[in-house]
């Protein structure tokens, strides 16, 4: 039996490439390529490194190629440039779930592709004994591998996280060669063995040195930018939980030509109707920009002793066990990788229109205009982006199309710098939450400590907070927006710029800040929306990001937010999580809570009968572990907040996370927002107010809780965008809730 299911898993995940395949998926990718980008750039002292370092030490190693994951083209991408440039080819290792796709998962099989499972709860023993199996032959056949590190395609434009599924662990295996003779390899490092001879899996150096690897493995980190995202419109609506838009026929932001002074003069042209919109379709998604960053040898991070001590001990759990924690050598393997892929980024005129001090795709003989009229063509500019008046000038105004559809396109672009201004960006949404002249620089450190956890699901943090936040107050204090001083042993952070004092400077933090801030009101909505738990006592899981959309449409319409990018759904669910990891809210099983009538209601109404729901925490029992990675900066974390909660309520933290909002220090607005928990209470309370409810409507009756919550649930399925049977929207958000432009700046 288990013969048998090991080749059935083996026959659905293998690859399909054949030297006749490989020229066909060559020629096609070529000429597929040549109609969706203007050009495809490698940066020439890039790939003149990368290429002459892998040549000419090729030999006795591997190579496994590592992009970021932004679009599905990504592996065939890599895969294309590598023939390109006569670098080992590689076998390309890819989710299950694309082998659906039709003609794709075919390209994909043909151009060396073998379709794993990777989400680990999904995947027996068995086939994650085949997979490991599998994966290291194709390494030692092909000598190269390509696959992505996390989960799926970013939908926002932000870095995400590694996915733990076991596959950095299996090309490790192959690396140290363990499965074939894992007790010589036990022996060789000391463990429970005597001083046997080295073996063939652990040469011995020259020096006398043992080593693990026998054959070194090279990891290359990729990070290809996109002028314009093939499946953007898909991912937004994704974001949105809304029906895909039918294609439009704007044919303006198709074609897209190097920018020149030509273009420059045409696209004024063009806005002032003096000649046709009417373009090349060929091009039609700009350039895709290949960044390398720096290798990642195995071999270099297992020279060391302790480290290698502590893979050997990992060997021991083995793939089989569904194990998320990886091992110590694994984790700073996969931080090696991310740390290249973030130096690999390039920055395009569509994620920045003027250079700030990171590398830009900027070509000599480009003046200003050229980059601001090549972005805007890009961006979709009569579809994005509004532009006031039949010509353009310095005095033009331009202002995004307030459509949540539109904002999360240029959000996504716009998402891309977060990365690169991370440490600052949070550092200034801190400064500028403060009104006093100066704070003591723990205080100030406890706030930034705080940004880190709160957004721990929505970003990737490489660095320690505490290192990073003195480095970049270094860095404040040498461009004068802060002083150090130190008054009865107490260190003082003194504020230097404010927008009375330094305009320029105030408005350089305003826009670090405003990376942060769409994100950040997202979060304090979500809070807010918790407080129907004030109303109900428990609330379906799947139900909060609707809810949290649902009042960002009323916080949007009282002008308690300029950010559209609220309306995402992604945002409220990572939102949910860290709130349960703080402990404010946690989840229990829906059979555990209600009695088998609502539970036959709730699916009904698109609610599955394995729902988790969410409720208030019980803080005077013991506090559950969290699950966080470093547990001293949780306790920090957690002392901080014990100085402002007693209780331990939601109401507290959409207080707390609203005193680092936009405008924050204003006395009037902090005032009128911290009415905002107490009135989306009173509003989610009066859709509860009915005359039959939706149980009694179908002849059942149940508790007043029980009752309330379905109404709840009933009510938002009758009002909110994003149905719960599972099914898309059929309008665009904005237009479902009515939502009137807003001519405030973002």
């Amino acid at each position: 039996m288990a013969v048998n299911e090991a080749t059935k898993v083996l026959s659905r995940m293998r690859e399909r490439t054949q030297r006749a395949y490989v020229w066909f998926a060559g020629s096609f990718l070529k000429i597929l390529f040549a109609k969706m980008f203007e050009s495809i750039r490698v940066q020439e002292e890039d790939i003149s490194r990368w290429a002459v370092f892998l040549k000419k030490q090729i030999r006795g190693k591997r190579v496994v190629y590592v992009p970021v994951s932004k679009t599905l083209i990504d592996p065939l991408l890599v895969w294309y440039v590598v023939i390109r440039y006569q670098l080992p080819v590689p076998a390309i290792a890819l989710d299950e779930a694309i082998s659906t796709l039709g003609p794709i998962a075919d390209l994909f099989r043909i151009s060396g592709g073998y379709f794993i499972k990777r989400d680990i709860t999904s995947r027996s023993p068995l086939n994650t004994a085949v997979t490991a199996a599998y994966t290291q032959v194709l390494l030692r056949e092909h000598n190269s591998l390509a696959f992505v590190l996390e989960k799926a395609r970013t939908r926002t434009g932000k870095v995400q996280p590694p996915h733990q599924d076991g596959l950095v662990n299996m090309i490790m295996e192959a690396t140290l060669e363990a499965n074939q003779n894992p007790a010589s390899l036990l022996k060789s490092n000391g463990v429970g063995a005597d001083d046997d001879p080295s073996t063939p899996i652990t040469p011995v150096s020259p020096g006398g040195a043992t080593k693990l690897v026998s054959k070194d493995v090279v990891f290359v980190p990729i990070n290809i930018t996109y002028e314009r995202i093939p499946e953007l419109s898909i991912l937004t609506d994704e974001v949105l939980d809304q029906r895909p838009r039918a294609p439009t026929s704007n044919r303006l932001s198709l074609a897209v030509p190097p920018p020149s002074q030509a273009m420059v003069d045409r696209a004024k042209k063009v806005h002032s109707g003096a000649i046709g919109g009417e373009l090349s379709d060929e091009g039609r998604f700009g350039r895709a920009l290949f960044g390398i960053g720096k290798l990642v040898s195995v071999q270099d991070v297992v020279e060391n002793d302790k480290l290698q001590k502590r893979w050997v001990l990992a060997i021991r759990v083995g793939l089989g066990c569904h194990a998320v924690r990886v091992s110590k050598v694994v984790e700073k393997v996969t931080k090696a990788i991310q740390e290249g892929q973030r130096r690999a980024t390039i920055l395009s005129p569509v994620s920045l229109v003027a250079a700030i001090g990171a590398p830009l795709d900027w070509q000599d003989g480009e003046d200003m205009d050229a980059i601001i009229f090549y972005a805007f063509r890009l961006l979709d500019e009569p579809k994005n982006i509004l532009i006031d008046g039949k010509e353009i000038s310095d005095e033009t105004n331009v202002r995004s199309n307030d459509h949540a559809d539109n904002i999360m396109t240029l959000s996504y672009f716009a998402n891309q710098l977060i990365d690169i201004f991370l440490a600052e960006a949070l550092f200034s949404v801190v400064y500028l939450s403060y009104s006093g002249k100066y704070e003591p620089e723990q205080d100030v450190m406890d706030k930034f400590r705080f940004l880190v956890q709160l957004f721990e699901e929505e970003f990737v943090f490489p660095w320690d907070p505490e290192e990073k936040f003195r480095e970049v107050v270094e860095q404040f204090v040498t461009k004068g927006l802060l002083t150090i001083t130190n008054e009865d042993n107490v260190k003082n952070l003194t504020f230097m710029v404010n927008q009375q004092s330094d305009f320029t400077k105030y408005h350089q933090l305003c826009f670090f800040a405003s990376l942060i801030y769409p994100t950040l009101d997202a979060y304090w909505i979500t809070s807010c929306s918790l407080s129907a738990l004030e109303n109900v006592p428990f609330l379906p899981r799947k139900t909060v990001p609707v809810l949290s959309q649902w009042i960002a449409t009323h916080l949007i319409a009282g002008r308690r937010t300029i950010y559209r990018e609220v309306l995402s759904t992604e945002a409220s669910r990572n939102a949910v999580n860290i709130f349960m990891a703080l402990g404010f809210i946690r989840d229990v099983m829906e059979k555990e809570k209600l009695t088998p009538d609502a539970q036959a209601l709730l699916y009904d109404l698109g609610i599955p009968t394995n729902e988790t729901l969410v409720e208030m925490a019980n803080h005077d029992a013991s506090p559950a572990p969290v699950p966080v990675d470093n547990q001293e900066l949780m306790m920090k974390l957690m002392a901080q907040i014990e100085m402002n909660r007693a209780t331990s309520n939601i109401a507290d933290l959409c207080t707390q996370i609203d005193g680092y909002r936009f405008g924050a220090n204003n006395p009037k607005e902090s005032y009128q927002n911290a009415q905002v928990f107490s009135k989306c209470q009173k509003q989610i309370k009066s859709i509860l107010k009915s005359d039959q409810s939706y149980a009694k409507k179908k002849n059942l009756t149940l508790s007043r809780e029980e009752d309330d919550m379905i109404q709840l649930v009933y009510s938002l399925k009758q009002s909110a965008a994003t149905p719960l049977e599972g099914y898309k929207a059929s309008r665009r958000v904005s237009e479902v809730y009515n939502l009137r432009p807003q001519f405030i700046p973002q």
